[in-house]
């Protein structure tokens, strides 16, 4: 509060504090990091870190404990000027699991602030596109680790995809943007069983019945031959005719 006062008007906590105040596990308060609009003096506290942004509006701020905040989803955007790309779409998952942001809350920001040219747009618009309204955070390490190989390879699937209409089929791990094509991710723990084996038969086959190609990869495909995964999800892709 002491950094925002004395950089006011028009002064919130960004970044990594910003991340801090909103309670994500392993990022800092301290060094303070505050954002301010241009032009603006630098503060007076030696801990803290001054930004400044020609792009600041009600809609990019919130508080915490009576505190000004950027948003959680301005936050993400901010911190793509420093970010590595892999280290910036980590953050994105993260925050988006924790219910921090979502698509309408990220489509948004990046209207408001993004522009031709400018690093964080540049970085977050194809990460958005690739998830969609309706996306849902991986919910484990392994299919976040296939959804990196996917991308790696140029394949545009996406995660978590409700299937089927009138009769739905479920929730399926990836399905392919322009195809009809469907990739399922088993790990040995939650699909060897008995019952396991037979749910997904009959999901396979109800998805078979509606016109999809369905393709499997298993979790030690995933960990430690990446290239099997690959090969599987470009099989059904030419496999699949055209949605």
């Amino acid at each position: 509060m002491a950094a925002v006062l004395d950089l006011a008007p028009c002064s919130a906590i960004c970044r990594t504090s910003g991340l801090a105040l909103a309670g994500v596990r392993d990022f800092r308060l301290v060094p303070v990091h505050a954002l301010v609009p241009r032009p603006q003096r630098t503060s007076l506290l030696e801990p803290a870190r001054v930004h400044t942004t020609r792009r600041l509006t009600e809609d990019d701020l919130t508080t915490i404990d009576g505190i000004p905040v950027t948003t959680p989803a301005r936050t993400v955007f901010d911190l793509g000027w420093t970010l590595s790309p892999p280290a910036l779409e980590r953050l994105l998952e993260r925050v988006w699991g924790l219910g921090l942001v979502d698509h309408a809350a990220m489509a948004a920001v990046l209207e408001r602030c993004g522009g031709r040219g400018i690093r964080p747009s540049r970085l977050l618009r194809p990460m958005l596109e690739a998830r969609g309204p309706g996306y849902r955070p991986t919910d484990s390490g392994l299919e976040a680790r296939v959804l990196q190989i996917l991308r790696a390879a140029g394949l545009a699937f996406r995660h978590q995809v409700v299937v089927g209409d009138r009769r739905p089929i479920g929730r399926i791990d990836f399905r392919h943007q322009q195809r009809p094509a469907l990739l399922e991710v088993h790990s040995r723990i939650h699909h060897e069983g008995l019952l396991d084996r037979a749910r997904d038969a009959e999901r396979r086959h109800a998805a078979e019945a509606a016109g999809f190609v369905v393709g499997e990869v298993w979790e030690d495909q995933v960990w430690h031959h990446p290239h099997e995964v690959e090969a599987e999800a470009r099989r059904i892709i030419g496999l699949a005719a055209p949605a």
